[in-house]
């Protein structure tokens, strides 16, 4: 059974070798095998067979860890003798430290309750956390349903690009809960590469992470998995028709509603319905011009801008040239079309060619059009 990438977000920094064991997403087997006299009135399948199994998952209901077990629990009972049905229930609270703690004090322990835990779980009573009242070492853990690889990520407008340059100067990142994995990595980062990552706590495990850094209220955030940036895309393709502007121009309530529900895009309702009304205004301007594509380079007379910029330089988060294309398509009902965002935009479509003097696809002095068209229309 193959299980689909976690659902998160932006510009990578991978994270050191060591923090592997942290970007596992951990489940529970049974806390206790059948006791001694429930051993010998019944066999393990007779047991199994009169019984479902309850899971406690220690993840919101929807989220990307619910998604994961919730796939897991429709499998499991295949594999235990006598069958049995698996039961999901979620028990969120303290990013899955309430779950723990329930299943370590209060289930019965005869077999019939497992636990399916976020990968702070084991690790929290070992950092001390004082919320984590049970012993990892007497629980029997049977494995793991993804090896995930986290990283670090930045904005795309923080100066923030590599972890060194996170040992300078404070950098705020986003995370969950006090004890969720995006903010004990940033924490462990700290204490063992020396970098001043400041965790800000509290926002949702979902979009509100993501959020935050377009808002800006941060810079990143810490523990993503990388094969879930790797697969964001296809979910989104799979999502929105292939990405068929025609098809999503005309998405109704009912389809926007269970866009809603779909674990593998970042569900904010005001995205989803922007990228309904973007693609009709999108076709509109294709109506008007031919082509979206004939629409955009009337902005550069037809001309890359191209940029060859001093190796170190920061570069803008805007330019006059995405504030005008920025404020035409708001004009023509385009939503979530900041100058900031136009100008990644550009830059990903060709459109204005930014290279530091020490990239190697940066235009050499005196060959091709480009420095030339640089000189002429330097934004």
């Amino acid at each position: 059974m193959k299980i689909p990438p976690e659902g998160g977000t932006v510009n990578l920094r991978t994270c050191p070798n060591a923090f592997a064991a942290l970007s596992q997403l951990l489940v529970v087997a049974l806390l206790m095998l059948l006791s001694a006299n429930s051993t010998h009135a019944q066999s393990v399948e007779e047991f199994y067979k009169s019984r479902p199994i309850n899971m406690m998952i220690g993840g919101g209901a929807g989220g990307g860890y619910d998604v994961y077990f919730r796939t897991l629990a429709r499998h499991l009972g295949k594999h235990i003798p006598g069958h049995p049905n698996i039961i999901p229930r979620n028990q969120p609270a303290a990013a899955g430290l309430a779950a723990a703690n329930a299943l370590y004090t209060t289930a019965d322990r005869d077999g019939a309750t497992i636990g399916a835990f976020p990968n702070n779980v084991p690790m929290d009573p070992l950092f001390g956390n004082p919320a984590a009242r049970y012993d990892p070492l007497r629980l029997n853990w049977i494995g793991s349903i993804g090896k995930l690889q986290n990283v670090c990520a930045t904005w795309h407008a923080s100066p923030i690009k590599r972890i060194e340059q996170a040992r300078e100067r404070e950098v705020i990142v986003a995370a969950a809960g006090a004890t969720s994995n995006t903010a004990l990595m940033p924490r462990a980062l700290n204490t063992l590469l020396g970098t001043r990552f400041k965790v800000v706590a509290g926002y949702d495990p979902g979009s509100g992470l993501t959020m935050s850094i377009e808002r800006q209220e941060a810079e990143g955030i810490c523990g993503l998995s990388w094969s879930t940036i790797l697969h964001k895309r296809a979910n989104y393709r799979k999502s929105f028709a292939s990405f068929d502007p025609k098809k999503v121009a005309r998405f109704d309530a009912k389809r926007r509603a269970a866009l809603m529900q779909d674990a593998g895009i970042v569900r904010n309702r005001l995205k989803i319905d922007s990228t309904v009304t973007n693609a009709q205004a999108f076709l509109q301007v294709q109506k008007e011009f031919g082509s979206f594509d004939q629409y955009l380079w009337n902005f550069v007379d037809g001309k890359p801008v191209v940029n060859i910029r001093p190796t170190g330089e920061r570069l803008p988060a805007s330019t006059e040239l995405s504030d005008r294309l920025s404020k035409d398509l708001k004009k023509r009902g385009f939503r979530f079309v900041g100058s900031t965002i136009i100008y990644a935009f550009l830059q990903a479509v060709g459109v204005v060619n930014d290279h530091s003097q020490a990239c190697f696809l940066a235009p050499k002095a005196g060959k091709g059009s480009g420095t030339a068209a640089r000189k002429k229309r330097a934004v």
